[in-house]
Formats: C-alpha cells, sequence, structure tokens
C-alpha cells in the first residue's frame, strides 16, 4: 500500500519502517501491557496486526499452560507486585500452586479470561482483508487520479488549463530535446571544433603537456585475461593500436569479451590474470592517462551539471585556473549551457551520458574510454553522443576506445576503426571502410538496404565457410589473410614514428582532495533529503509517539518493565532509522569506486571525508531525538544522564551507518543490503539482553553477545534508570 502512494522509495523505507516501529510497540504486549497502553492509543493498539496476531498466538499457548507459584496463602505475587489468585486445590505440602496461564495472560495484559483464541484471530482476518481491498482500490485509482481529481474539483477552470498548458509546453520541450535540440547540438560542436582545437585544450610548454597531433597511440600486445580460479580465458592473445585524434570501436557477439577488453586495457579486471604490455606512446600506460565511462552514468543526482563536472575537474587537475577555463568551455561544447545550474535528476538519459563524457574530459585526458555509450538512448540521441565524440576527438586528438553493440547504420558510419573479437579472439581489426572489402574478399558481401553493422555481426556469429573438413573460425581467416599483415606492418610503422607521450600528469595533494570530498559532502548530505532529513523526521515522529505511549512513566520498580520496554524502543528506533539510506549509500559506493578507478580519488580520505561530515548531522539528530523522547518519557531528569544519553545515540548512528555501509560494499545490492541490514540488526538486539539475559544463553552461542556493542550500552542505560528509581521510590 504504501508503494502505492509514493513513487519515492527513500519515503517508502521510512513509512514503512515508521510504520513497522509504530505496531511494534503493541507486540505480544512485552514492551507495554496491553492494559497499559494510554487511552488516546488504544484504537492503534487494536487495529495492529501484531496486536491481534500475538494475542491470539498466545491465548492458544497459554490455554494448555500452568504455571508454578510458591505462595503462602491463596495468592501469589510475582516481581513486579502483581498478584495472582491460586487454584486452591492445586495447593502442595511445601506452598507451591498452580495458576493457569490464561490467568496469567488476565493479570499481566488484561485479557478476557473466557474470550475465545479465535476472537482475535478472526479480527486479525478482518484487519488483512480491509488493508487487501485498500490496496485494490489504490490500483484502480492511482494518487496521482486522486490528485487530479482533487485538482479538478477544487482548483477554478482558468487555472486548470494554465496547467495543461504548461504541460503541454513541457511536451514539446521534451520533444525538441530528442530531435531538433539535438541537432542544434551537433551542428554547434562541429562549428565549434576549430575553437575546440585552439583554445579548449590547450597544448602545456611544460613537460606535463598534453599530446599533440603527432600520432601518439595506445598500444597492447599479445595481450590475455585468464580467470585467476578456473583457467579459463577471457581473452586470447590480442593486439591492437587505437590512434590519437580516432574513435577505435569495439564490437562482438554478447560475450564476445568486449567490456572484458576494455578493463584489461585501462587494469580494471582484478578478477583475472593479464599477460601482454600496453603502452601509451612509448612509456607504460598509467591511469593518470586515461578516463573511464562506464555503461551506466554514474553521476551524484543531487549535484548540477556544473557542480559535479568542476568537482572532477578540482578533483584531478592542479592548475584550477585552466581548469576553470577549459570548464566554461567544455560546457558549452557538450550543449549543456542552458541547463548547467539544472540538477542531474532532471536531465535526460542523452544528457546525463553527454555530463558523463564532460567529467572524462575536463581532466584533459590522453585516453578516454567509454563502455556502451550508446545503451538505453534512442537513435537520434544515440547519433548525437557519436558525433559528439567523433568531433572531440578530431580536436582535442585524443585516443577514444569504445564498446557499442549493433548500432544503427547512421551512427555506425561514423566510426573510424573497427575491432571485432569473437569469443575472446580478433575477427578482424582496420579502419572502417576496410571491414568491407575484407569480407567481400571472402566472398561475404553486404546486401544493399542491410546494417553493415548487423552483417558483420551475424557473420561472425557463424563459420567462415560451410564446406570445410576442419573447423576454422573467423579469428583463423583474420589472421592468415595478407590484409592482417599489411595493415599489422602498416600500424608497426605508425608506433616507431609516432612521438613518445608526455609523462604522467600530477595530481592534487591529498590535503587539497579531502578538503574538496568534505565540501562535497556537506552540499550533498543537506540537499538529498534521503539521509539525514528523512532520518530526522523518522526520529521525531517515534519519540513522539514513544514518549505519548510511555508518558513520564511513574518513578517506582513496577515500572522497570515499562523503562525497558522503552530503551528498547529508544535503540531499535535509532538503528532502524539508518537502514532509511541503504538505495543511497549502494548508489554512492558505484559512484565512489568509479572515481577511486578513475585515480580521482583514494579509498582512505574518501573515507575520512563522509565520516567527519556525517559525525555534525548524527550529533544533531541525536540531540533532538532524545531531547524528546528523554523528557517525555521521564528517563532520568539528571543533566550529565541526559548528555550521556546523547553520545550513546550518536554512537549508535555512528555504529549503524558503519555497518550498512559494510554491508552495501560486501553485496553491493540495494535491495539485498537493505534485507541484510535488517537481519544484521535483528542479531544486534537478540543478543542484547533485552529478550534472554545473556547470563542463560548456551555456552557455546553465548560469547556473541560480547560482539553486540548494544548489550553494554542498553544495561549502562537500565543501570542510571534503575539508580535513578531506587533514589526517587
Amino acid at each position: 500500500m504504501i508503494t502505492k502512494l509514493t513513487t519515492n522509495v527513500e519515503v517508502a523505507i521510512v513509512a514503512c519502517l515508521t510504520t513497522l516501529v509504530l505496531l511494534n510497540v503493541f507486540g505480544s504486549g512485552l514492551f507495554i501491557a496491553w492494559n497499559r497502553c494510554p487511552d488516546y492509543w488504544v484504537w492503534l493498539q487494536e487495529l495492529s496486526l501484531f496486536t491481534q496476531s500475538s494475542r491470539s498466538a498466545l491465548m492458544n499457548v497459554l490455554d494448555y499452560t500452568v504455571y508454578t507459584c510458591k505462595s503462602s496463602s491463596d495468592t501469589c505475587i510475582g516481581p513486579f507486585g502483581e498478584t495472582y489468585p491460586c487454584d486452591v486445590s492445586s495447593f502442595s505440602p511445601n506452598g507451591e500452586c498452580k495458576i493457569s496461564g490464561r490467568m496469567m495472560l488476565h493479570v499481566q495484559q488484561g485479557t478476557i479470561i473466557n474470550e475465545s483464541k479465535w476472537v482475535p484471530f478472526l479480527y486479525l482476518l478482518l484487519i488483512f482483508i480491509c488493508v487487501r481491498l485498500s490496496l485494490l482500490f489504490l490500483l484502480y485509482y492511482p494518487t496521482e487520479k486522486v490528485k487530479f481529481w482533487i485538482m479538478s474539483t477544487f482548483t477554478l477552470s482558468n487555472v486548470v488549463k494554465k496547467d495543461v498548458n504548461k504541460f503541454s509546453e513541457i511536451a514539446v520541450i521534451d520533444k525538441n530535446d530528442g530531435s531538433s535540440m539535438t541537432v542544434t547540438t551537433v551542428n554547434s560542436i562541429a562549428a565549434n571544433t576549430t575553437d575546440m582545437k585552439e583554445s579548449l585544450f590547450e597544448e602545456d610548454s611544460d613537460q606535463t603537456g598534453h599530446i599533440i597531433a603527432s600520432g601518439c597511440c595506445l598500444e597492447w600486445r599479445n595481450l590475455s585475461v585468464v580467470l585467476k580460479k578456473k583457467g579459463t580465458i577471457l581473452i586470447d592473445n590480442v593486439s591492437g593500436i587505437a590512434l590519437s585524434g580516432r574513435i577505435l570501436a569495439l564490437m562482438g557477439p554478447s560475450g564476445a569479451g568486449k567490456t572484458t577488453l576494455l578493463n584489461a586495457l585501462s587494469n580494471r579486471a582484478p578478477y583475472a590474470e593479464l599477460i601482454g604490455e600496453v603502452t601509451f606512446g612509448k612509456r607504460p600506460f598509467t591511469p593518470t592517462d586515461l578516463v573511464y565511462v562506464p555503461q551506466f552514468d554514474e553521476i551524484n543526482q543531487d549535484l548540477t551539471v556544473y557542480e559535479q563536472i568542476e568537482l572532477v575537474g578540482n578533483l584531478k587537475c592542479t592548475d584550477r585556473k585552466d581548469m576553470y577555463n577549459r570548464l566554461d568551455k567544455l560546457i558549452g561544447i557538450i550543449g549543456m549551457t542552458s541547463k548547467q545550474h539544472t540538477s542531474c535528476k532532471n536531465l535526460t538519459s542523452g544528457e546525463l551520458k553527454r555530463v558523463s563524457v564532460g567529467m572524462g574530459m575536463i581532466a584533459n585526458p590522453s585516453v578516454l574510454f567509454l563502455d556502451e555509450p550508446t545503451t538505453g538512448l534512442d537513435s537520434s540521441a544515440a547519433y548525437s553522443i557519436v558525433k559528439f565524440l567523433c568531433s572531440l576527438s578530431e580536436a582535442t586528438n585524443v585516443v577514444i576506445i569504445m564498446t557499442i553493440h549493433q548500432p544503427a547504420q547512421p551512427v555506425f558510419d561514423m566510426l573510424q576503426d573497427l575491432y571485432i573479437l569473437e569469443n575472446g579472439r580478433l575477427a578482424f581489426f582496420g579502419p572502417l571502410n576496410s571491414a568491407e572489402r575484407y569480407f567481400a574478399m571472402n566472398h561475404h558481401v553486404c546486401p544493399v538496404g542491410i546494417n553493415p553493422a548487423d552483417f558483420y555481426l551475424d557473420l561472425v556469429n557463424k563459420m567462415p565457410y560451410e564446406d570445410t573438413s576442419t573447423v576454422v573460425t573467423w579469428c583463423d581467416v583474420y589472421h592468415r589473410s595478407t590484409f592482417y599483415k599489411n595493415y599489422s606492418i602498416a600500424l608497426s610503422n605508425t608506433t616507431i614514428h609516432g612521438e613518445s607521450a608526455s609523462i604522467p600528469k600530477e595530481t592534487p595533494s591529498v590535503a587539497t582532495r579531502f578538503f574538496l570530498l568534505v565540501d562535497f559532502f556537506f552540499k550533498y548530505y543537506w540537499r538529498n533529503i534521503a539521509f539525514y532529513h528523512l532520518r530526522l523526521l523518522f526520529l521525531v515522529i517515534v519519540a513522539l509517539f514513544l514518549g505519548t505511549i510511555y508518558i513520564r512513566l511513574k518513578t517506582k520498580t513496577s515500572s522497570i518493565p515499562l523503562y525497558n520496554g522503552a530503551l528498547f524502543f529508544n535503540i531499535y528506533s535509532v538503528h532502524t532509522s539508518v537502514v532509511i539510506s541503504t538505495g543511497l549509500v549502494a548508489s554512492d559506493r558505484r559512484l565512489a569506486v568509479e572515481q577511486v578507478k578513475n585515480a580521482s580519488i583514494t579509498p582512505g580520505i574518501y573515507c575520512l571525508a563522509q565520516f567527519i561530515v556525517s559525525v555534525p548531522f548524527n550529533i544533531f539528530l541525536a540531540i533532538l531525538f532524545q531531547s524528546v523522547f528523554h523528557w517525555l518519557i521521564n528517563m532520568n531528569p539528571h543533566g550529565e544522564a541526559f548528555i550521556y544519553a546523547i553520545l550513546i545515540t550518536t554512537g549508535h548512528l555512528l555504529l549503524m551507518e558503519s555497518v550498512m555501509s559494510i554491508v552495501v560494499y560486501t553485496v553491493k545490492n540495494a535491495m539485498l543490503s537493505l534485507t541484510l541490514s535488517m537481519v544484521v540488526l535483528g542479531y544486534l538486539f537478540l543478543f542484547a539482553g533485552f529478550f534472554v539475559r545473556t547470563s542463560d544463553l548456551p555456552l557455546w552461542i553465548g560469547w556473541i553477545s560480547y560482539l553486540t556493542p548494544i548489550r553494554v550500552n542498553s544495561s549502562v542505560l537500565l543501570y542510571i534508570s534503575i539508580v535513578f528509581l531506587s533514589k526517587n521510590e
């Protein structure tokens, strides 16, 4: 039901967790007895699924349970002063009597002794039916439709017409963005090619200068990629050259090894052993030469286009003045001038891809890798991106390698060099216009009207000759051809005569990047409501609810179970609040990993900056939460206890953030991380002493309680409350 009321994942999680905490308080009467619930919350208690399910289950169990109690009269006194009437006929000589389970439930929870266990069960069934009917209603009448009806009913007709015109205008803008807007951008890129050469990426005069149009290239020789564990060969002894100022397209059927080759060249294949040599110019290829744009855009949705590119530029460039001059021109070149101050979450997929390329080019790289840059784009947007990359490679003389899968013919015709893989082996390598001649020489002519990209991929999926007695692949045919030999000689000459690349670029100091990340995290956490804003809302709602459930507890020993329940939900709510941002942490992990691979940051400064920024946010949350919870419940009026509660709450928030981050970085999946975080949360409370005393746990499992920080914190908080009670009773 909640997911039908909102499309925001984080808001839905907050609503679900809030509902869980609010209704879980009434479960089994463990945290507050059913007959001790304040009158103004009885309606919620009775509507709680936890109340009805635990009530019927307890009745069923206690119908067959009899307790033994020591008593000197016809009554038995419990540990908190409650009295139970004994079954007179059950008295034994040693002063023991019997008490029925139903009587225990009646005294402790206020249930009717003779009430049938089927009454709460049927009530539970009724609640379930009502919830499912509500869900059915939301499926027939979504919230968007209901909002429209309300707006139509209570809004003046001219306002409605104005809104409709506004929506129509937006639709026209979206249409322009997909067609004429794209053409305009492409034309402006082509027209500004000369300006790009002269002003955007100017050649430096010192030793750290960038590549000039000298034929410098990225070369790999006899490269193989072998899985470390199984020994499976993913890439089998391939060689190739990517020339500066040209685009090399990696193509092949699914599973041919395109992305694997790209990862091997960029040293992003830790799962495998790399054999061979990769050089840039006349020196080894280093991560500082490269910017890798992944298939799925790893972009922070809360930053603007300008801020996104600016952050990467500051993290990778030492000359700030030169970087900002480049930034202003680059924003115009990627066609984002009008949207440079727009949040990335409001951009189209084609615009996000341009921002990704802009993030890569701001550091003036020598080599640019792109993994499936046209994936998820329509034909117009894909054409725009490839046209932009062609202009960019020619203007900046950068080496561009991109994987692409079955491009449309207009996109394919713009490519310059083609590298086709078949099962990890090289099936063709050469200029695009030579591919047609090569396959025609082998009696495979592309028919008129057929996309050459589709034709070539279909060919390498089949045997080149059907009438041969021996198995021959396209890889064998290519390596035996004179075409391959002649082209290899030409490429070798290019390598020999080409100038060597400049020395690797310098990067900003650790301190500089640390302060840049601190500024980024402050900005990010302040803007994104799913991190601390929703956590604050959750904690305030829970604190007010729990405060009114356990309002101004009496300082009597009979209130110790209530204090214990309040402390449980104090810690439980704080830990649960952190789970809200699991999805965002998973997204941030991908961003962080990508920036580490691109040598923009290091894991150490990233983790330290994130921790430093999170501390003041969590302290503020702890102060606000305890200010409501601590005083409403009358936990302990002494200032020292209040300060201690704030420190403990802050520690719990930071602890759970670390636990959640470990889970996310381990399993890497957002929803699985959310599930596993809740499992870890359950473990933390299972051995904390709330439900089972740690001294009663078996030795073979009791040691786990010492690994639970909640065990110590809850014990100390309860000890402080009990001392307060004993002094004031």
